[in-house]
């Protein structure tokens, strides 16, 4: 399949639809829930309200993405795989169109799930001894794992002030390129206008003050590196529907002022039946 693109420098296709993630205005959700596996993100959906029917999407590049409600509020669970780059397109692309239990302990950030975490393969990464001198120099180090360190980067750095340029979309492109989204299983969004992440959604004012990115992040522990120690399987189903609903429960209960949540009409999360939308 192939699709024109709008605008080289902020990729689009003509539905404006973003090109990673394949989604578009009114497909994901100001509270959003990202995780690895497929998988795991229909475990947590299995918990969204049947009312309206959740909408599903994959795109081309391998991002699912479910957004529903859960007791009345909007949420998404995107599942991106493995990886900063994949972390990098995930908190980048939905500001384009959105309107927008802790332990002491230390993490390790590792870029690589084989050489930054002190796994033996056939690749000469010297790190044998990885795990032991890092647990030597940081007492309280805990866990190691990938993509929580650039997603609480770049929502910290985010800064819409910062942006350039018109939000008039580009001509398209003279040339095609692979179509960014597999057709979602449910009816789409009908929002086409790319919206003004730095104005209110109740109006055009500036929003005082600015928006930004509130991120956080839990850990599910399956195996300890230095003892080989692993939990049993009926154990990370138990864990894992525990912490779905944790985090669904954290999420609600964000408060978000009104005018700074994405407009719902012919939004995916859009209820039908004239029923009011449940504000946090």
């Amino acid at each position: 399949m192939r699709d024109r693109i709008l605008d080289a420098n902020f990729p689009r296709t003509l539905d404006q639809r973003v090109y990673h993630l394949g989604l578009r205005a009114g497909e994901v959700a100001n509270r959003i829930i990202t995780l690895g596996a497929p998988s795991r993100a229909h475990g947590i959906a299995s918990y969204l309200d049947p009312t309206p029917t959740p909408f599903e999407i994959t795109s081309e590049r391998g991002f699912t993405t479910i957004t529903g409600r859960y007791k009345g509020v909007p949420v998404s669970i995107i599942a991106i795989g493995m990886g900063y780059p994949n972390a990098d397109f995930f908190v980048r692309e939905p500001p384009e169109i959105t309107t927008s239990i802790v332990d002491h302990t230390l993490n390790a950030s590792a870029d690589s799930f084989y050489s930054s975490q002190g796994r033996q393969t056939s690749f000469p990464d010297h790190n044998a001894d990885l795990i032991p001198r890092l647990v030597a120099a940081h007492k309280d180090l805990a866990t190691l794992e990938m993509e929580t360190f650039h997603i609480l980067h770049l929502a910290a750095c985010w800064d819409i002030g910062a942006k350039t340029g018109s939000a008039e979309a580009a001509p398209p492109l003279q040339h095609a390129a692979t179509a960014p989204s597999i057709p979602p299983v449910h009816a789409p969004s009908t929002q086409t206008r790319i919206p003004d992440v730095a104005a209110s959604a109740t109006g055009a004012a500036p929003l005082s003050p600015p928006p930004r990115i509130r991120a956080a992040a839990a850990q599910m522990v399956f195996a300890s590196r230095t003892s080989q120690d692993f939990i049993t399987p009926q154990e990370v189903a138990a864990i894992e529907a525990w912490a779905g609903r944790a985090v669904l429960e954290a999420l609600v209960g964000l408060e978000i002022e009104p005018d700074r949540l994405h407009e719902e009409v012919g939004s995916v999360w859009e209820r039908k039946d004239g029923a009011e939308a449940v504000r946090r």
